[in-house]
């Protein structure tokens, strides 16, 4: 958002055209900005500058609720229950965020659907990386403690800690921006900005904890301590390698539709 030389607030320039965010002129029509449509209004006003995806949408909405119903039975099974805490809100939350997509399809000039989407697909992830930080506990044990510079328990913890730091930077940033009436952009505007601190804190947390597993990884391939025994027939299995794989790519599958 720029202003111009009056100092009103408007958004360009487009081709050398600013156009204004509070009233929009149509077929000689002041229209607040605020009931804008599709058909009324252009895109370049709205939350959106594009149409989110339907068909691709869905599809991640299918996606995440098969995950949902997959880690149920398997939590209460395995009594995973920590894996099954994150991976329950992490997938609720993506399910929602997408649902809130496709909700800015039909309208993307309403704030609500845009804070549904952003809130809950920069929250979500967040809650599936605390089950892959207790995944790596279960990968020493596994592979033998011999074989990493730290316990088990210090990786998820250390990592857990810092997901929570970047959930409360998050969820701050969310309330902030969820609670600004619509003409105080600044404020929401700042929620906004607290929100992505907090994605950015997640996303170096990631980083570092990719170093780790890389250091564990290489000190194991190098013969780094001594393997545990009682789960070598498990470690040879290929059940045990598609799940490494799993953890590998926790987050590879693409997020904008």
């Amino acid at each position: 958002m720029l202003a111009n030389d009056s100092g009103s607030d408007l958004i360009g320039p487009v081709n050398g055209q600013y156009y204004n965010l509070t009233d929009i002129y149509y077929n000689g029509t002041v229209i607040p900005s605020r009931d804008c449509t599709i058909q009324t209004c252009s895109l370049l006003i709205a939350n959106f500058q594009y149409l989110p995806n339907a068909a691709g949408n869905y599809l991640f909405i299918i996606l995440f609720v098969l995950l949902l119903l997959i880690n149920i039975p398997l939590g209460f099974l395995r009594k995973t229950w920590g894996v099954l805490v994150g991976m329950f809100f992490g997938c609720a939350l993506e399910t929602i965020g997408y649902v809130g997509r496709i909700m800015a399809r039909s309208n993307p000039f309403a704030f609500n659907p845009f804070l549904i989407y952003l809130i809950c697909l920069t929250i979500g992830p967040a809650f599936m990386t605390a089950a892959i930080y207790l995944c790596l506990a279960r990968i020493v044990v596994v592979y033998g403690e011999g074989s990493s510079r730290f316990k088990p328990m210090t990786y998820s913890l250390t990592f857990m800690f810092s997901d929570f730091v970047a959930l409360v930077l998050q969820g701050a940033g969310g309330g902030i921006a969820a609670t600004a009436s619509g003409d105080n952009q600044d404020q929401a505007q700042m929620g906004i900005d607290i929100m992505i601190a907090g994605l950015v804190w997640q996303v170096v947390s990631l980083l570092l904890f990719s170093c780790a597993c890389a250091d564990f990884a290489w000190r194991v391939r190098h013969g780094k301590g001594r393997p545990n025994p009682s789960f070598l027939d498990l470690r040879s299995s290929a059940r045990w390698t598609g799940f490494l794989y799993g953890k590998v790519h926790p987050n590879s599958i693409p997020r904008r539709s």
